[in-house]
């Protein structure tokens, strides 16, 4: 799947995402969520994770499904039904997040994150040790710079594709400029 995040020039960025069979699902962020984003694409990457919230879109959920009230949700998004893999990574993209936005790189995500995993009786992310740990964090912060230098209007893009991924090779992005 093709992920694709336009920067807004004085309206919403808007993520796009590209199915194999050329299905598009797209939704215009929340000023703020593009960190999240590529959060989520960093994670789901490198721990090879092919159940979370890009993983479903390229199955065929649309990402609109994930923002509407529970009510309306389809069945295949309400949180008791949601991989545990989906429920993991939200987590660790939550941790990802006050991380970064508290400017404290110390924080050890997978200390922080077992605690959260128990309560909520979710498995342990195997791959993530303290070597994927530091490769997250390193792509987490070279998306967000490669970000903060686009300018408004254009796009970065990059594949998710977790079989041809491993936490030995580098997640980094093709940028369009559209």
């Amino acid at each position: 799947m093709k992920i694709q995040i336009k920067k807004g020039d004085g309206k919403p960025s808007i993520l796009i995402c590209i199915r194999k069979d050329g299905s598009t699902s797209w939704a215009k962020l929340y000023p703020g969520m593009e960190a999240h984003d590529l959060a989520h694409y960093v994670v789901e990457t490198i721990l090879e994770f092919e159940n979370a919230f890009y993983g479903m879109v390229a199955k065929g959920i649309a990402i609109e499904d994930f923002e509407i009230t529970r009510e309306r949700r389809p069945e295949a998004v309400l949180p008791q039904n949601l991989p545990p893999e989906s429920l993991v990574t939200e987590h660790l993209v939550n941790l990802l997040m006050v991380k970064w936005q508290s400017g404290e790189e110390t924080v050890d995500l997978a200390s922080a994150l077992a605690p959260i995993l128990m309560e909520h009786k979710l498995p342990y992310p195997k791959q993530l040790n303290s070597d994927t740990q530091q490769h997250i964090w390193k792509e987490f912060t070279n998306l967000l710079s490669h970000w903060d230098g686009l300018p408004p209007g254009e796009m970065i893009e990059f594949d998710f594709d977790v079989s041809v991924y491993s936490s030995r090779q580098p997640a980094l992005p093709r940028v369009s400029i559209r």
